[in-house]
């Protein structure tokens, strides 16, 4: 993939029924925001023509939501996403890529920080305070309209 791209990365969301025998009535990582996280980021790149590369926390087999999976089916039909294998290491892909987009609070933003890459964390449901710990100096980015204006300023650094 080409130097000019956007890594991103993601937690998958799992089946409904997974989250049903733990217990648990809320999660942040449901398919409306992991799915309106991948699209808002695409579509916002398509204006520029920059590939988004996703690397996937970890490969979890059918336990992924169907609806993300259907998105992700989707997407990879499109030839500026490039959708990496799990496995792959957080590092190489930060060190090909311009700038790095991940989803609260994934250790990815920092791996980038610390690598001198331009480093987001992208909430596109506003749910997550600016100012939360557990962003650790991270720049948090709430809507598409301040996604767009971050990714605008990366086009004018030089």
């Amino acid at each position: 993939f080409s130097p000019n791209s956007i890594a991103v990365f993601d937690v998958q969301p799992v089946r409904d029924a997974f989250y049903n025998t733990l217990g648990i009535s809320f999660d942040y990582f449901i398919p409306t925001h992991c799915n309106q996280f991948l699209n808002d980021i695409y579509e916002s790149l398509q204006v520029t023509n920059t590939s988004l590369v996703l690397k996937r926390k970890r490969n979890i087999g059918k336990l992924i939501h169907y609806r993300y999976r259907n998105l992700l089916s989707q997407l990879e039909k499109h030839p500026n996403f490039i959708s990496l294998d799990p496995d792959t290491a957080a590092h190489q892909v930060v060190k090909k890529c311009k700038a790095v987009i991940s989803i609260p609070f994934t250790a990815t933003a920092l791996i980038a920080e610390r690598m001198g890459k331009p480093s987001i964390y992208y909430d596109p449901s506003g749910l997550i305070q600016k100012d939360d710990r557990g962003a650790h100096g991270i720049k948090i980015v709430s809507g598409r309209k301040e996604l767009e204006a971050w990714l605008d300023g990366l086009s004018k650094e030089p």
